[in-house]
């Protein structure tokens, strides 16, 4: 099976979804509120992404 997933610079709108994810994941298994600081999200989305995170 091929599966083609276009890279980051393509779909930028998936970027705040990421952090997103993993924050609340780190939240409840650590039970306590996590959050980005301010910036942070005007910052990842800014990155220029050179292709895939793995």
């Amino acid at each position: 099976m091929n599966l083609h997933v276009h890279p980051f610079c393509e779909r930028l709108e998936v970027i705040p979804d990421l952090p997103r994810h993993f924050l609340k994941i780190i939240s409840q298994s650590m039970n306590k509120p996590f959050k980005l600081q301010d910036g942070a999200m005007d910052m990842l989305m800014q990155h220029q992404f050179p292709g895939n995170v793995r």
